[in-house]
């Protein structure tokens, strides 16, 4: 269900760290995002490393009822060929992972730093750095680890092990900080994050760091993925002096890549300035190898990230599907002359559909459809009491209108401002041959008229807005004329909205062909739900659906 923007909802920004290009992109959280090779991609890259529908970013709203929190945003490989990797894991196909903010995105060539929050703190000047990132392999430092002292490969072996039960990235850049100046003798240090688009640095850790600069040629060395060396007056070969090295006496520096894979993830930065005493012979090859334990280290830590956010997606969609299934009606009933066939299959992110049947006697019968905006166990808890709460109105005798109302009142004193539910509500009265219902703002049904084989779309018919917006809204009934055997078809917006590998939607238009060639309720809705899962070839469609005809017999 498609909603506006909260102030909870911030936009997610794609910052470019590799790439043939390095254009940012800035994602809003109103509808799915495609990248891919092809032109009518919503992000588009041109790249033969790039299939034509590589991923999919949305944004989805927060799972717990009553929170104000957003939600949270996601990203879905689409069967690419290459993959998609989330710092430094290869996704799942079809198999959404939420994004957390500096996670690193890599689509065919592209690497992109995933920015969830305004601007950060700590940033350095440092100019255009971007360059290709290559797999960190420096001979010169690789040599010199090779031959370290007894007492640096002690001191790297500590440094190891301390790396491996840090409990996150900073205590992490904390532990390869100290151990680097400890090792090689340098008065101060800093883990840096990798350049943006502006050039600019993020300092994630710092020790003995009072004028937070540093050699802009070192750092655009160790961006190529080599160990960048600064020692004497003119320093070593294919290393570029630059005015900061002169401004602040710098004599002997070390700039180290940490890559996570192929994957530039931070630059380990070292210097000694003025008279401070030089450094260790072998520094630089001990700043390599600890650079690349400590890539090592972040990896297996982002990897264990990324597996706890998948296990709780999981636990919390298959609690959602749970509540769902114990809810719903059979899949097939008759209820005096009327008679109905349900069939709901969850989406990608459960979403909260909602259908119910209920008997009134007397040749009456009422049936429910709804959908809860947000995903997840929080929205099917709101779909399950909105459900239970129109049931026992109408069980009591409450006339529509003001069950939905009651609804409504319902929904706004206990959900959160950011969710809402659309919601259908008929009356089948099989005496009085005559439909009798009250729509806010579900709009997603269809009269099939057994006379003349027409169908009347239901969006035609008046329709109120969605449970939880206004608290003081009316609704007010509309009624339509039966015959034996007409079929009313209802459906989520799940159905209409599901798209195909090319980005094209189910659409009305296939809905209402469907219905007019098919014979029975339960053909409507067993057509319907193959039709759509052929249209989307994949397991999973992008949201729950829920299909239910509703035939007069004779």
């Amino acid at each position: 269900m498609q909603r506006g923007t909260s102030e909870h909802e911030k936009p997610l920004k794609l910052e470019p760290l590799a790439g043939p290009d390095h254009t940012r992109y800035t994602i809003t959280p109103e509808k799915p995002v495609v990248i891919g090779r092809a032109v009518e991609s919503d992000v588009c890259l041109l790249h033969e490393g790039v299939s034509r529908r590589h991923a999919l970013l949305q944004f989805k709203h927060a799972s717990k009822v009553g929170s104000s929190a957003g939600g949270r945003w996601y990203v879905t490989d689409l069967g690419s060929s290459p993959g998609t990797f989330v710092s430094g894991v290869k996704l799942s196909s079809q198999q959404p992972v939420a994004l957390a903010d500096g996670d690193l995105l890599r689509i065919g060539p592209w690497i992109f730093r995933v920015v969830l929050e305004g601007a950060r703190s700590g940033m350095l000047g440092s100019g255009a750095m971007h360059r290709t990132l290559a797999t960190m392999a420096d001979d010169r430092g690789t040599a010199v680890a090779a031959t370290l002292s007894d007492r640096r490969l002690n001191e790297l072996i500590d440094a190891t092990s301390k790396l491996m039960e840090s409990a996150d990235q900073a205590s992490m850049a904390r532990v390869v900080l100290e151990a680097a100046i400890a090792g090689a003798g340098y008065a101060r240090g800093a883990v840096l994050g990798c350049p943006d688009a502006s050039g600019n640095v993020e300092v994630l850790h710092s020790a003995n760091w009072h004028d937070a600069s540093v050699s802009r040629s070192l750092v655009r060395e160790a961006m190529t993925g080599r160990v960048a060396v600064l020692e004497g007056k003119g320093g070593l070969p294919g290393v570029v002096t630059d005015r900061t090295v002169g401004e602040l006496k710098i004599h002997s520096a070390i700039c180290a890549p940490v890559a996570v894979g192929p994957t530039l993830a931070a630059l380990l930065y070292l210097d000694a300035r003025g008279g401070e005493s030089r450094v260790q012979a072998d520094a630089s090859g001990f700043c390599a190898a600890l650079a690349r334990v400590y890539g090592m280290a972040i990896g297996g830590q982002m990897r264990h990230d990324l597996e706890q956010r998948r296990a709780a997606l999981e636990q919390d969609l298959a609690a959602a599907r749970e509540a769902q299934t114990l809810i719903m009606p059979p899949p097939d009933g008759v209820l005096g002359r009327v008679r109905y066939s349900v069939r709901g299959i969850p989406g990608r992110f459960v979403a909260g559909d909602l259908f119910d049947v209920i008997d009134l006697g007397d040749e009456r019968a009422v049936v429910v459809i709804g959908d809860v905006s947000g995903e997840g166990a929080g929205s099917a808890i709101l779909m399950a009491s909105t459900q239970a709460y129109l049931h026992a109105a109408i069980r009591r005798g409450v006339e529509l209108e003001r069950a939905m109302v009651e609804a409504n009142e319902y929904v706004c004193q206990h959900a959160p401002m950011d969710r809402f539910v659309s919601a259908w509500v008929g009356l089948f009265d099989t005496r009085a041959m005559r439909l009798t219902f009250v729509d806010a703002g579900h709009g997603h049904w269809a009269l099939r008229s057994v006379k003349d084989g027409v169908i009347r779309p239901g969006d035609s018919a008046p329709a109120g807005i969605p449970l939880g917006i206004d608290p003081d809204r009316p609704y007010a009934p509309a009624h339509v004329p039966l015959a034996p055997g007409d079929r009313v078809v209802l459906y989520s917006d799940g159905l209409v909205e599901q798209t195909s590998p090319s980005g094209a939607e189910f659409g009305i238009q296939r809905v209402h062909a469907e219905v007019a060639a098919s014979p029975s309720a339960r053909h409507d809705a067993d057509g319907l739900l193959r039709l759509v899962q052929a249209h989307a070839q994949r397991p999973f469609l992008d949201d729950d659906t829920t299909i239910a005809s509703v035939q007069i017999d004779s």
